[in-house]
């Protein structure tokens, strides 16, 4: 079950700052039927024409569901709460933003939690996602994507929260192996890890209208 508010105002105080808010209750079942209630705001603007920064504050709750009886959320390995702050660059040149052909899509984003913006998640976090796409014949696309990413944290704060974590295997990440399955299992059975490396080539080939075919590679571990 998911409940959620969102507003956007894409011309905040008279000048391009796009301003989102988003607050939500969310019953994260395939994180042990973990519940969460936050909200975040995000504040971001246009630089030339294809790049985009941006600022961004989020806070999270997060509880045991119905599911459970007598554990806490610390039991699962999730810290109670989380306050974080971040910033990304944005730059992107596709052509088209749900079926690209040509251009790149470059972001990179850090996110610091705890500390000095309070709550017991405590983690140092930056990722950036690499998108290519190309026709080398006629209407075949090469599409290729490359994630990395890296959560760091002193060894006398609290752990990074389980859902905080990277996680890989999947329609969306690495095809051909099932959702969230890459990795060692940690303390708690779950597969997910504090450094990310995921790889994907794919060469799309249209077959008439909307339907199509691909041929793909995947690679990625955490």
């Amino acid at each position: 079950n998911r409940y959620e508010l969102t507003f956007v105002e894409p011309w905040t105080f008279s000048t391009p700052t796009r301003t989102t808010f988003r607050a939500f209750r969310d019953n994260l079942e395939e994180q042990d039927d973990t519940l969460t209630t936050g909200a975040l705001i995000n504040l971001s603007q246009s630089i030339y024409t294809h790049n985009r920064v941006s600022l961004q504050y989020r806070y999270q709750e997060f509880s045991v569901g119905g599911g459970i009886k007598d554990v806490k959320i610390e039991d699962l390995g999730i810290q109670p709460t989380l306050s974080a702050v971040g910033a990304a660059f944005l730059r992107d040149t596709r052509d088209n933003l749900f079926a690209p052909s040509r251009g790149w899509y470059n972001e990179v984003r850090l996110e610091v939690a705890g500390g000095a913006v309070g709550a017991k998640t405590r983690f140092t976090r930056l990722t950036t996602d690499s998108r290519y796409y190309r026709r080398p014949v006629g209407d075949i696309v090469f599409a290729s994507q490359l994630r990395l990413g890296v959560s760091s944290r002193r060894a006398d704060l609290s752990p990074i929260s389980s859902t905080e974590r990277f996680r890989l295997g999947g329609s969306t990440s690495v095809r051909g192996y099932p959702e969230r399955s890459l990795g060692k299992p940690d303390l708690f059975g779950h597969f997910r890890g504090d450094l990310l490396f995921q790889g994907n080539a794919e060469l799309r080939i249209p077959i008439k209208g909307i339907v199509g075919m691909a041929y793909f590679l995947a690679v990625g571990n955490l």
